[in-house]
């Protein structure tokens, strides 16, 4: 059987046509994949920026002074320093302060807003601590100050959170921050 060589242009064309069809889809999925990446970098961004804007004291100064050993003597840190080096608190009683939110399968600490004023629309999870205070579910996001034992995560629900506080008592709240209401 015997080829013309337009059959054979006809073939070479309809592979090249399919061939480019099946890259054209590759490249569309793939670009989808990278803005669904550079969307998700630029969330924990956000989160890192939010860790390193707090300071209190650090691990080592609270080694340094004898604190941690106890509830009597905690020490008091923020969250930015507990996500950031969980190893070094690990087991230590510490004190922190942020915005409590509780619901179904969820209680937590989030950090604090660091512009006086500004709202959140989302609390991110990821740079929260895990807490039960056994506080009434409601609408308020109440600014809280905790002591507990600080244990490394993963913790709480599915294990988004990056610790989670033991034998948490609260010690302070106030209704300062306010859920923001344009979800």
């Amino acid at each position: 059987m015997r080829f013309s060589p337009l059959s054979i242009v006809n073939s070479a064309l309809v592979f090249v046509l399919g061939l480019s069809l099946y890259l054209l889809g590759q490249f569309l999925q793939m670009r989808g994949d990278l803005a669904e990446t550079t969307r998700r970098l630029k969330q924990i961004e956000v989160a890192v920026q939010k860790r390193e804007n707090a300071d209190t004291l650090v691990a080592q100064e609270c080694a340094e002074l004898g604190l941690g050993g106890s509830p009597v003597q905690p020490c008091h840190t923020t969250l930015h320093h507990l996500a950031l080096t969980p190893q070094r608190y690990q087991g230590n009683w510490v004190t922190v302060q942020g915005i409590y939110a509780s619901g179904f399968e969820h209680s937590a600490i989030y950090p604090m807003p660091s512009e006086p004023g500004e709202t959140w629309q989302i609390l991110d999870k990821h740079s929260a601590l895990w807490v039960q205070l056994g506080l009434p579910d409601t609408n308020s996001r109440p600014v809280v100050s905790v002591t507990g034992r600080f244990e490394r995560g993963p913790a709480g629900h599915m294990g988004d959170y990056f610790g989670e506080l033991i034998e948490a008592k609260l010690l302070s709240t106030s209704e300062q921050w306010k859920k923001s209401t344009s979800q």
